[in-house]
């Protein structure tokens, strides 16, 4: 159970990381890494790539 919440608290904190990640892309100029970083979030969210 002491396993399952560690795992859990891990997955969250790499998800809250990329997010934070993906979110300074998109605020940035650059518009490939804006494209990119949207295809990231939209694959976190269930879309899939390019949807």
């Amino acid at each position: 159970m002491e396993a399952t919440a560690t795992y859990a608290a891990a997955l969250t904190a790499l998800a809250a990381l990329v997010t934070a990640l993906a979110l300074t892309a998109v605020l940035s100029g650059d518009e490939e890494m804006r494209r990119r970083a949207l295809d990231v979030l939209r694959a976190m969210c269930g879309g899939g790539w390019g949807s």
